[in-house]
């Protein structure tokens, strides 16, 4: 009987602390605009050597934030990507070509999804004894 468990307050992962941090120090751009479509922005990535996180805020270069980083596709040595636009901003106003950042600290390097073997992170194999 409610003897101080699970309350519903939250849950596993931090529960609910996804919150607008404002604009980052500094940004690195991470691709263009190519077009819109059905409301989004569909760019093209600019570096084969990193990619951005999803879900992360993107901005122009002059750090006014117009949306969100929704989904990458394509290639890894010729990735695209698309923004979710921010209420407000209308895809007719971002011309194309222009240049979209991330944080400086929401890009992750290629190698992390191209080389398997490098850096084992969470939960990777451990030598066991010998063989």
């Amino acid at each position: 009987r409610g003897r101080g468990r699970g309350r519903g307050l939250g849950g596993r992962g931090g529960g609910g602390r996804r919150y607008d941090e404002g604009p980052p120090d500094r940004v690195e751009v991470v691709g263009e605009v190519m077009h819109s479509c059905e409301g989004d922005l569909v760019c093209k990535g600019s570096s084969n050597e990193r990619v951005p996180y999803f879900n992360t805020p993107v901005y122009l270069e002059n750090m006014q934030k117009i949306g969100k980083l929704e989904d990458i596709f394509g290639v890894f040595n010729d990735y695209w990507f698309s923004v979710k636009l921010d209420e407000g901003v209308q895809a007719d106003s971002v011309k194309q070509s222009t240049a979209l950042c991330v944080a400086w600290n929401k890009i992750l390097p290629m190698t992390r999804f191209t080389n398997p073997q490098g850096g084992r992170g969470r939960g990777g194999s451990r030598a066991r004894g010998r063989e």
